[in-house]
């Protein structure tokens, strides 16, 4: 009976293990942000650069006060990504009143190869622009 029962457990961590390959859950694996030239308005852009199983991605975007923070989440569903960037205002008193900048970089890490589609958002709360979209193909080798 032992031994019955440590070849299930064996069976069912192998199986387990073994599932990794198949979904991805959050394979966005780095996310950071920098302030840059507040009181400049700067076109909303993001740039990715495809390097083997990894994307690094950086975008600026402007935010309509330097107190702001930004927040990512990444979403996954089959070959779809989406990463939203959100500028969320702090709740302190904001002596500035010129826009703010800001530059983020993040890192993906695949488990497999193949091609994605790949949505970023940069949005805002609370809504005070509008959200702004890009979608590129990336080809994950």
């Amino acid at each position: 009976m032992k031994l019955t029962r440590c070849a299930m457990l064996g069976i069912t961590f192998g199986l387990l293990a073994g599932c990794d390959n198949f979904t991805d859950p959050d394979v966005l694996a780095e996310f950071s942000y920098t302030e840059s030239s507040h009181g400049t308005a700067i076109e909303d852009h993001v740039e990715i650069v495809e390097l083997g199983r990894e994307v690094f991605l950086q975008g600026e975007l402007n935010t309509p006060t330097p107190c702001y923070t930004l927040e990512a989440d990444s979403k996954e569903s089959g070959k779809n990504l989406t990463l939203t960037v959100t500028g969320r205002k702090r709740d302190v008193v904001c002596a500035q009143q010129i826009l703010g900048g800001y530059r983020y970089q993040a890192v993906f890490r695949f488990n497999d190869t193949g091609t994605y589609n790949l949505k970023v958002i940069n949005s805002f709360l609370p809504a005070e622009r509008a959200s702004k979209e890009f979608t590129f193909t990336v080809n994950v080798r």
